[in-house]
């Protein structure tokens, strides 16, 4: 969404490369994302928001990146 990039891309790269990938999950929430599925709700994701509440201690990044 950031990156003004065609939404197909980002569903073909994760159907590539996750190891749990589930069609629907992943293309259902790629068109919801890109304004597809017919809500007027914002589509930002928030990383800092996202960030402070699913991981404040930072473990996850501090882990995997």
């Amino acid at each position: 969404h950031e990156y003004k990039l065609n939404w197909r891309s980002g569903a073909d790269f994760y159907e590539k490369h996750l190891i749990d990938y589930d069609v629907y999950s992943n293309w259902g929430n790629w068109m919801y994302v890109c304004g597809l599925a017919g809500s007027s709700r914002p589509r930002v994701f928030n990383i800092e928001e996202q960030l402070q509440r699913y991981d404040p201690e930072n473990a996850y990044c501090k882990k995997w990146l």
